[in-house]
């Protein structure tokens, strides 16, 4: 991490400085998605200690992965694509795995904690992303589960917890489209 510190700030002085020559795509671009994938990873990890210490439980991350990356569309010319623009920002977290026991066995309250733990790094999505690009004067807004469920609920959207006791009562096979 101190590694990639170092480097970022050796670029922001050239960009600062106006000294582009030798600065590459992966200088300019690369490092900062790379920091913010990063952020992601160090922030729920600091957060995992403290929220372990009020929960009486000991965890271990185990090897986790990401991606943060630019998202791109196609410009079609005639139905030809001709060319790509960036439309946002994306982070896709596929894996972020751990072990983790409650001190005294207690089942229910690692449960509970692993629940809470999950809605946490789902928020975190767009939390980090809101944190890291907006200023004062250009907010910005991102957006992950966690998010959309919160919107949802403020405008009144019923939300579902599918179980195994509900999942044929509420969507009946017969309305699930088949592939």
């Amino acid at each position: 991490m101190n590694a990639l510190l170092c480097l970022l700030e050796s670029t922001r002085q050239k960009l600062e400085a106006e000294e582009f020559a030798g600065l590459t795509k992966q200088q300019v671009v690369g490092d900062l998605l790379y920091s913010t994938i990063l952020s992601y990873f160090a922030l729920n990890d600091m957060q995992d200690k403290i929220s372990e210490k009020q929960a009486h439980s000991v965890g271990y991350r185990a090897p986790s992965y990401g991606l943060f990356k630019t998202s791109l569309s196609p410009v079609y010319f005639y139905g030809i694509p001709r060319n790509v623009k960036a439309t946002g920002l994306a982070m896709d977290v596929d894996r972020f795995a751990g072990t983790r026991v409650d001190k005294d066995g207690n089942v229910e309250r690692r449960l509970a904690f692993n629940r809470a733990r999950g809605a946490r790094l789902s928020a975190m999505e767009h939390l980090v992303l809101e944190q890291m690009y907006s200023t004062e004067d250009a907010p910005d807004h991102g957006i992950s589960a966690g998010k959309a469920i919160q919107l949802a609920a403020a405008e009144g959207q019923k939300i579902w917890t599918i179980t195994q006791g509900n999942l044929i009562r509420r969507w009946p096979v017969s309305s699930c489209p088949m592939r």
